[in-house]
């Protein structure tokens, strides 16, 4: 057994990296081997069917998030994937009867304002579902919206008016009536049901609710991430090679806090199998890993560190995070601590350029003067190779190893450390990618003779 745990373990962290650099086909493979380690285990089954979203196979995602959900019924993540799945594919009464289901589990756990999200997603699909309006009305009540509520049952007399259960209508707009009585849209629907019930305007589901959902991101409304996004538009932070995969793993992190706050949820008659504790721990993630988000917008470094450390302390172990808390450490100073969450990222491609730039500002704080400058020179050198051709590329590669030997053996330390803080300057700011093609395309012209690219290193250390 402990075999089989170390290959599942293994397999879901192998999984994991190829999901960051997306390559959708060997994470799926590697997810797949963990299910085999561990046949019906809920984590693989929904990191397979992600895959599959992000391949587009429907169906097939469709068939292992409804496995997921039959593995683990109290967890409520795979049945917003099916909901979503099924409105994708233009299912709408499979779509609301899911969301429904959702809904009607947050209630019995007295949660009702994730009730709302999901209600509200089954009603924009099937908006005469009288079941749903009526919860949504008692959900609202209950949050003390009474202006919306009273839309919700003036909603539940039209439909049931329509039906032909003129009582049962009336008590509906009693109801109205009682939590609204001058509202316009509860007069005229008075009004129309005494007279004539075909001229009842039917409410639509209410838009100052409305806009917080979608069957998209089922895990919105009602959190701080929607401040948190707001504050990612609004935040003006320079666009340097690192700050550019920091802004991507900032919002990978916000979806992994979506994905905790909808995934584990607690069972209905109490917990079992460590599912209390498991939902804890998410629960813990996201909070921490929320309130380091908002904190870094916010730029109270010191604050987001915290929560950040509590989220791995929890379990957190993504490198989303890892890159975020990253550049933390540089803003706090904390070499040492940058060093290590960047080196952990040396594996992923999709992202080197970046991981350079951070490793390159932190071994040269560090003291680390040649890897520093190394680092610096391999960040000028990924990019300075996607300017040339690519027949060019082997010898540019060569003339950048060459050049730094030679510095490095006749450069001071003082020299080195003040050549790489050159380098991270000339990348920093938000026209640093304008400046590397201008400089490309000076070098061109200069050195039009030449047989191949000149490095725009040359800019910094001298070069044959």
């Amino acid at each position: 057994m402990q075999g089989n745990q170390e290959a599942y373990n293994n397999y879901i962290r192998s999984g994991h990296h190829f999901a960051w650099e997306q390559e959708w086909e060997s994470a799926l493979k590697a997810y797949e081997l963990a299910l085999r380690a561990r046949p019906d285990d809920y984590t693989a089954l929904t990191c397979i069917g992600l895959v599959y979203l992000q391949m587009n196979c429907l169906a097939d995602a469709l068939a292992v998030y409804q496995q997921a959900h039959t593995t683990s019924r109290n967890s409520l993540g795979a049945l917003g994937r099916i909901a979503y799945i099924h409105a994708e594919m233009g299912q709408q009464r499979e779509a609301a009867q899911s969301y429904m289901q959702i809904a009607k589990t947050y209630l019995a756990q007295n949660r009702r304002q994730k009730a709302v999200q999901s209600l509200l997603l089954a009603a924009e699909l099937r908006p005469t579902l009288v079941e749903c309006r009526t919860l949504l009305a008692r959900c609202y009540e209950s949050l003390n919206a009474p202006d919306v509520a009273a839309n919700e049952w003036v909603a539940v007399a039209y439909i049931l008016q329509k039906m032909q259960k003129s009582q049962s209508a009336k008590t509906a707009l009693a109801y109205a009536k009682r939590l609204a009585p001058d509202a316009r849209n509860v007069l005229l629907a008075d009004n129309a049901l005494q007279n004539a019930a075909d001229q009842m305007p039917f409410p639509r589901v209410s838009r100052s609710f409305k806009h917080h959902t979608d069957h998209r991101n089922f895990s919105s409304a009602f959190g701080s991430l929607q401040e948190i996004m707001q504050l990612q538009k609004q935040t003006k932070l320079p666009q340097s090679p690192l700050q550019r995969i920091v802004r991507q793993a900032l919002g990978k992190l916000s979806d992994i806090v979506l994905e905790l706050n909808t995934s584990d949820t607690l069972p209905l008659e109490g917990p079992s199998d460590n599912s209390l504790n498991k939902r804890v721990v998410s629960l813990l993630q996201a909070m921490s890993l929320s309130d380091g988000i908002q904190a870094y917008f916010e730029q109270d470094f010191s604050n987001s560190e915290i929560a950040f450390d509590k989220a791995r302390r929890a379990g957190a172990d993504y490198p989303s995070l890892a890159v975020v808390l990253g550049d933390v450490f540089l803003r706090l100073k904390q070499f040492d601590d940058a060093w290590e969450n960047f080196r952990s990222l040396s594996d992923f491609k999709s992202i080197q350029i970046g991981v350079d730039y951070g490793l390159a500002k932190s071994a040269v704080e560090r003291g680390e003067t040649v890897e520093g400058l190394r680092r610096g020179l391999s960040v000028l050198m990924q990019l300075d190779l996607q300017t040339i051709p690519e027949a060019n590329r082997t010898a540019l590669t060569q003339t950048y190893k060459q050049g730094l030997e030679e510095f490095v053996l006749k450069s001071t330390a003082a020299q080195l450390k003040e050549t790489t803080y050159s380098i991270l300057e000339f990348l920093s700011g938000d026209v640093w990618l304008h400046r590397l093609q201008t400089w490309r395309g000076r070098l061109d012209e200069q050195f039009s003779e030449r047989s191949t690219s000149m490095p725009i290193a040359c800019l910094f250390i001298p070069f044959r």
